[in-house]
């Protein structure tokens, strides 16, 4: 008895110390045997299938010699999983073997007990919560050394490393679940660096290689530092940016065609390509290549394949989720920086030959209404003092008249008119080469006109009248206000719209003369207006900026961010408002994905486990204020494991979808669905009690019972019910769900507990 005692008051030393569950079973196992005359301790777990029949030694102190070999073999066909150690751990009971030669429960192991002195044995169970983790056992080397008092001692020993374990395994999966939200935010601020860098103002080269940079500080990701990224050109992947590629591999991977090597086999399918490692491939009869393994990552965007993302990882590396995840989403932001950069690069380029040419260059719509004038053109129209709005004035009244009559006609139905004319300037005529263009849009329609003129002739007339200066600088002020990627406007005081560009008649699609008789507070939606108001009466004396939605005129909701300061507009002889709009509709849609990846699971769809705890916070606190029941469901689908290991990984993804198709189809609207983590599941049902809860978690289980999930077959699952009990907190109510869970599982699986 006193031995006992002692082993106790000695394992609490253990407990306080011990920081992971290896040490606190070997430090009471040493205790154990240390403190007292206990011959030899050991530590049971049951086996790796989850049986008594086979039994696992988790740690052990004292006397040993093979013994424990020859006990978690399970020797003995007709005895296994009968022992006193199996035993008490299937019946939660304390088993005591007073003479390890008598008793026929101990008959398989008799003979290496008796070689190695052990005559007595107590095998007791270790319990926390209804849940039996295993088994301490002790022997000892006389018979009838354990009466009822050593064993009641002992039996508050096991308590004790039961509660440790308990403990130490509620540690492990707070700080699995803490990572698990790191690395999600980690991911989701390296995506936000990402799409960033699509607003800088370097080139596209600059951003890929500031990519690669973002994505080795990711710290959960395994990558090896090592890596590309391709564009494609043609049907090849030209190599643009590298890390730690040798000349050699450097030289290799400068030009691959689609369909070689792994980056060439993403580029041509269209998919991920992810290898553990190089195998037979070519960079491997290279000099000095250490073997790695590749994530190859297409670039899609709706026009093909952009690029490849290629990502080194360590030789033997086993691919997860959400690092495929991850990869997926970066290729995706990566596509729209790249497709963003090439159409600017295109707009630049063509916009430069176009302003850059020595010819007169108009552009305007199909009614002839002009829009942009190159810089050639906006030279001769300021030299001749025309207005954009007239350029046909340019020309004598017969080759006007001719271009009205059968220039702009023949150009809107063939595409193309060719002629020659002459341009009216103050002193002479000037003949010049014209031709007229009309491109055609998606449905053949024509969808603007171009006009180039050439000066066949030497001579330009300068311009002297002072007058036409004031005109001139009108002009151009309008060329400039056109030319904006932006919607502008100028406001009187009383914020009614005085002038502004082409593009808030196109964006907006109101014209001029409805225009003209609004003020820009109009424009504003129901749901901004007040602010809307309240912002340009503040911009009567400082410069603002607002986030406001404007209405279409076909009642439309578009978002723009409008800066907007005072002025002093000479025209106008009082002060004024200027200001810029920008269409910010791209960066409010992926503002939208973004919170929703960060809010829901990658796989099913569902709320993932952080959004429904911020549920369960705020419905609990309703339920504490109002007394209002609310009853919590888990879930834990049966035998997934079984599925990932015979149909493979693909399929228990489309099982979870599967499940999580069958319970958003059957909960009701007001309950709040989330994947809580692996194969289970977690619903949250306000305004209901428990017996309530009882019926709609059995609705649930009968109807993913009967829906049928080739190749499985069917899928059920395990239901455990709580009802939350005034101000307990949320985790005392998971922790009452996740007990009546696994009496759900214990009880045989698919059925319903409560706890």
């Amino acid at each position: 008895m006193n031995r006992a005692l002692a082993t106790v008051r000695a394992a609490t030393g253990v407990l306080t110390s011990a920081r992971c569950e290896a040490d606190l079973l070997q430090g009471i196992c040493d205790v154990t045997v240390r403190q007292s005359a206990y011959l030899f301790a050991w530590v049971a777990y049951p086996g790796e299938d989850g049986t008594v029949q086979l039994l696992q030694a988790m740690a052990y102190a004292g006397y040993e010699a093979g013994y424990l070999d020859e006990v978690c073999a399970g020797r003995g066909s007709s005895l296994r999983g009968a022992g006193p150690t199996s035993t008490a751990i299937r019946t939660g009971k304390t088993v005591i073997v007073r003479s390890t030669l008598d008793s026929e429960s101990f008959a398989p192991w008799r003979d290496e007990a008796e070689s190695g002195d052990y005559h007595a044995c107590i095998s007791l169970p270790l319990r926390w919560n209804k849940e039996i983790y295993g088994a301490l056992v002790i022997h000892a080397s006389r018979t009838d050394t354990f009466d009822q008092q050593e064993a009641e001692a002992l039996g508050e020993l096991a308590d004790k490393l039961s509660a440790g374990i308990y403990f130490l395994r509620l540690e492990k999966n707070h700080q699995n679940a803490e990572r698990a939200l790191r690395k999600e935010k980690e991911a989701q601020e390296a995506l936000s660096r990402i799409l960033s860098l699509g607003l800088r103002p370097v080139s596209l080269i600059e951003k890929l290689d500031k990519v690669l940079d973002i994505l080795f500080e990711v710290s959960w990701l395994r990558f090896e530092k090592g890596g590309a990224i391709f564009l494609t050109r043609g049907r090849e992947l030209r190599l643009v940016i590298q890390r730690h590629l040798n000349p050699q591999q450097q030289r290799l991977c400068g030009s691959i065609p689609f369909g070689h090597c792994h980056c060439g086999q993403a580029a041509a399918q269209g998919a991920a390509v992810f290898r553990p490692q190089l195998g037979d491939d070519p960079p491997a009869c290279l000099d000095g290549i250490v073997d790695h393994g590749h994530y190859c990552q297409p670039i899609l965007s709706s026009k093909g394949v952009l690029g490849v993302l290629n990502l080194y990882v360590s030789a033997g590396h086993v691919q997860n989720d959400a690092e495929a995840a991850f990869v997926r989403a970066v290729s995706d932001t990566l596509a729209g920086i790249i497709e963003r950069e090439y159409a600017d690069q295109e707009r630049q380029r063509l916009a430069a030959v176009v302003e850059a040419s020595p010819d007169y260059v108009c552009i305007g719509d199909v009614d002839a209404a002009p829009s942009y004038f190159n810089s050639t053109a906006r030279a001769l129209l300021d030299r001749c003092g025309i207005s954009n709005s007239a350029s046909c004035s340019l020309f004598s009244g017969e080759a006007s008249e001719r271009i009205r009559q059968e220039g702009i006609p023949t150009a809107l139905r063939d595409g193309i008119w060719q002629s020659e004319g002459v341009i009216r300037t103050q002193s002479r005529d000037l003949p010049v080469s014209q031709v007229i263009l009309a491109p055609r849009d998606e449905r053949g329609e024509p969808a603007f006109l171009a006009t180039i003129c050439r000066d066949i002739s030497d001579r330009k007339e300068a311009e002297t009248a002072a007058g036409q200066i004031a005109v001139r600088e009108k002009q151009f002020a309008n060329a400039v206000i056109n030319s904006l990627p932006e919607v502008f406007f100028l406001l009187d005081f009383s914020g009614r719209l005085l002038r502004w560009n082409i593009n808030l008649e196109r964006e907006l699609g109101y014209t001029s003369e409805t225009l003209a008789q609004m003020r820009l507070t109009d424009l504003a939606a129901e749901s901004d207006f007040e602010a809307f108001v309240e912002t340009f009466t503040a911009a009567r004396a400082a410069g603002v900026s607002i986030e406001v939605k404007l209405q279409t005129a076909t009642g439309r909701e578009i978002p723009y961010i409008i800066n907007a300061m005072p002025i002093d507009e000479p025209e106008h002889t009082r002060a004024a408002i200027v200001g810029v709009g920008m269409d910010i509709s791209d960066r409010k849609s992926l503002e939208a994905e973004l919170e929703r990846r960060a809010c829901h699971d990658f796989l099913t769809g569902l709320f993932n486990r952080h959004r429904f705890t911020e549920h369960l916070e705020r419905e609990l606190d309703r339920a504490d204020r109002y007394e209002c029941p609310v009853t919590l469901i888990l879930l834990d689908i049966d035998h997934f494991k079984s599925v990932n290991d015979t149909h493979g990984h693909e399929v228990g993804d489309r099982a979870l979808k599967h499940v999580a198709s069958c319970l958003q189809n059957a909960v009701r609207s007001a309950d709040v669905l989330a994947r809580w983590g692996g194969e289970e599941f977690v619903i949250l049902t306000p305004e209901t009690q428990l017996d309530s809860g009882r019926t709609l978690a059995e609705k649930l289980r009968a109807e993913l019972e009967r829906a049928p999930f080739p190749p499985v077959g069917s899928i059920t699952a395990s239901f455990g019910i709580a009802e939350y009990q005034p101000r307990e907190g949320a985790d005392a109510l998971l922790k009452r769900g996740d007990d009546a869970l696994y009496a759900a599982k214990h009880a045989g699986r698919n059925c319903v507990h409560s706890g």
